[in-house]
């Protein structure tokens, strides 16, 4: 669903690739390889008409669209590792990552995301950005995947806010989807103005402004894999502003319950490094 007017969210969740970091040519580059190693040729475009969704489903809708035989879980095991091993080149999407810090310590915050534990952790600890979120959720973490809506599900169920309350940041129909039939408030990184859009509905924070880079870009703009890269065209690091101590839900919402702090499914420790596996 759109931002109602006057919506105020009460947290975010944010998507991964291609809405937090700039990973879709990495995920690509990693997967097609994989498919290679098999005799099977992946076109960039087709796999571009399906970002967001789950590897597993992935892999078998390429199958099923182009008659192939494949070994899917030598497929899903070998993209992962090839996917990790490319971490030390994902790059945080600019406008998201300024919301992302400015927020952060000020409203629950989730990363909600189809990639599984070692590559969202690798992109994360190439990035520097796990130790902004109050929680994170893999494709590990529930039954179904985006575009099911069970992981934004779960995702205001560990913030213990309403997801009615929450705002979702995507880039992905998968994503899209998955947030509107959790009933969720969504932005397209995708679509001109969602920046500014973002950027009013918590306006009652007092964020700095919207830097002059950032201002009236989209994502897609930004994104090598869809419209052109970068070259040499760079934008200005945004600063980053000294932390205070974290608050609780309290501090945040105004509410008694505190707010834990649970990083990865139940079936997973917090990995330590960015070759971890599940």
């Amino acid at each position: 669903m759109p931002i109602p007017p006057g919506f105020t969210p009460e947290a975010i969740l944010f998507d991964c690739d291609g809405t937090l970091l700039l990973t879709a040519d990495l995920h690509f580059e990693a997967i097609a390889k994989a498919a290679e190693a098999q005799g099977a040729k992946m076109g960039r475009d087709w796999y571009m008409s399906l970002t967001g969704m789950g590897r597993k489903d992935l892999f078998a809708r390429f199958a099923s669209d182009f008659a192939l035989s494949l070994d899917v879980p030598r497929l899903i095991e070998e993209s992962i590792a090839m996917t990790v091993a490319l971490a030390p080149r994902a790059e945080e999407n600019p406008p998201v990552a300024q919301i992302l810090r400015a927020v952060s310590g000020r409203l629950p915050l989730a990363l909600v995301t189809n990639s599984e534990v070692p590559i969202a952790a690798s992109f994360l600890a190439a990035t520097g950005l796990a130790d902004l979120f109050d929680t994170i959720l893999t494709v590990d973490s529930a039954p179904r995947p985006k575009p099911a809506p069970d992981l934004y599900l779960l995702a205001a169920q560990r913030l213990d806010v309403p997801i009615t309350r929450c705002l979702v940041l995507e880039d992905s129909a998968q994503g899209i989807e998955a947030a509107h039939r959790a009933g969720a408030s969504c932005l397209d990184v995708r679509e001109p103005g969602w920046a500014e859009i973002c950027h009013r509905s918590l306006d009652h924070m007092g964020l700095p402004p919207l830097g002059r880079a950032i201002a009236g870009t989209t994502c897609r703009a930004l994104r090598g894999d869809l419209i052109q890269p970068l070259g040499q065209t760079r934008l200005s690091p945004i600063p980053k502003e000294p932390r205070a101590q974290k608050p609780s839900n309290a501090a945040c919402r105004g509410t008694a319950m505190p707010l834990a702090r649970r990083w990865w499914p139940a079936t997973h420790n917090r990995p330590q490094t960015p070759a971890t596996r599940s």
